[in-house]
């Protein structure tokens, strides 16, 4: 406890994560129900949960949608992002002490201890994925973890699932958001919302909370949508291929 409270200044992160998993002492109840069947064993358990997440998430039909009477404004956002292979290294540097292991059965820790013979490999591996806009089928396994959202927990449809990905991906995945970032924000905020008000106008914004909005997103529509703003094929094939 001492430890971590030293974290509190110069790695806030550690000290939350510590808060949290000693907060969380959820556990999934004995017997759950799906569609009116009812379950108390360990793998059965597990295989209801993976047949309703799999029926949400992954079968999912391309919907022949028209946008054209969608006023989805573009901008000239980027088409790619480049990192150098110093930014990979600070990267896998930030791992000293995650002893969390991954899906891939590799631990934050084990790349922090090999930072200085991985960094290049691993900077050729993310290059060659953004040039081809292919993101990895073995950085898309991920480890499922079913999250009460509200109502009663013996219901498996009051569940979310939490992707755990391997260190390897999430790390491609925060390199990139870091780059895209600083050219997104600006757009987003200045281009759109100072314009407005210097035409005297408002920006009214809307807040809702629907039901299980992520469990219908159509990901062939969003990619759709987002290619409307211009933002960069290749940066829309990497960022949504780990959800198809």
């Amino acid at each position: 406890m001492q430890r971590t409270e030293n974290f509190l200044n110069k790695e806030p992160q550690k000290f939350w994560d510590f808060v949290r998993k000693n907060q969380s002492n959820f556990c999934i109840p004995k017997f759950i129900k799906l569609n009116g069947i009812s379950c108390n064993d360990e793998q059965d358990t597990a295989n209801m949960f993976s047949s309703y997440f799999n029926s949400i998430y992954f079968i999912q039909k391309a919907i022949n949608t028209d946008l054209s009477n969608l006023d989805i404004l573009s901008y000239n956002l980027p088409n790619s992002s480049s990192f150098s292979v110093d930014v990979v290294f600070i990267s896998l540097s930030k791992l000293n002490g995650v002893t969390s292991i991954g899906p891939d059965g590799i631990s934050g820790l084990y790349l922090y201890n090999l930072r200085y013979t991985l960094a290049f490999p691993l900077w050729l591996l993310f290059r060659r994925s953004l040039l081809d806009g292919i993101f990895p089928d073995l950085w898309k396994i991920s480890y499922i973890t079913p999250v009460l959202k509200l109502g009663d927990a013996s219901l498996v449809e009051n569940y979310r699932s939490i992707s755990i990905l391997s260190h390897v991906s999430k790390l491609f995945k925060s390199l990139n958001l870091d780059c895209i970032l600083p050219s997104v924000y600006p757009i987003l905020m200045y281009e759109y919302i100072f314009n407005v008000f210097g035409a005297h106008s408002q920006v009214d914004v809307i807040y809702t909370d629907f039901a299980k909005a992520f469990d219908h997103v159509n990901y062939h529509t969003l990619l759709k949508v987002l290619a409307r703003t211009e933002i960069g094929e290749l940066l829309i094939m990497v960022w949504l291929t780990p959800f198809m």
